[in-house]
């Protein structure tokens, strides 16, 4: 499909990114936000829709770039990270994840949005140093990365968390 200016039509991403953009200011804001997760068929609870803040507002100025959208967007498991456990509104367990997103950008030296095995090692020191029980660091990151590319995201870095504190 050709649009009529020619050439292909944008990319799905920064179609629905667009769509979704009501005032055109070039992001989305929060309460965008919720209406196109409405919109896609993934309504959140609002402890969810908090955990969805916490996760794809990256630079934590309330409001969703395209980069941020499209970096989100891109991953396989886009909506089930939002709806990481169903004890979402459990005691604790937003400041949680947001102290876990806050934890994961200090030792992502590269802000690449994945820590490779180089960032891990100073992660799994502090995370041992915290208390938090470690095997050793290569079955550590194994089993944070479970997509098996190398890296641990923020999605795998998370999850991993939320089942050591909260058992899911």
């Amino acid at each position: 499909m050709f649009r009529a200016g020619g050439g292909p039509p944008p990319p799905l991403s920064k179609r629905i990114f667009d769509k979704h953009d009501r005032d055109g200011s070039g992001e989305i804001e929060m309460d965008e936000l919720k209406e196109m997760m409405y919109d896609l068929g993934q309504p959140l609870s609002e402890a969810e829709f908090q955990n969805a803040i916490t996760l794809l507002d990256t630079d934590g100025n309330g409001k969703l770039s395209y980069s941020e959208f499209k970096a989100w967007w891109s991953k396989a498991d886009r909506f089930e990270m939002l709806k990481l456990a169903d004890s979402v509104e459990e005691e604790g367990y937003a400041e949680f994840m947001e102290a876990a997103v806050t934890h994961f950008k200090h030792f992502d030296g590269d802000q690449s949005g994945a820590i490779d095995k180089a960032e891990f090692v100073p992660l799994f020191e502090n995370l041992q140093d915290h208390g938090y029980p470690m095997s050793t660091l290569e079955q550590t990151i194994k089993d944070m990365d479970t997509d098996g590319d190398g890296n641990v995201n923020l999605t795998e870095y998370c999850k991993y968390l939320s089942k050591l504190k909260f058992g899911k």
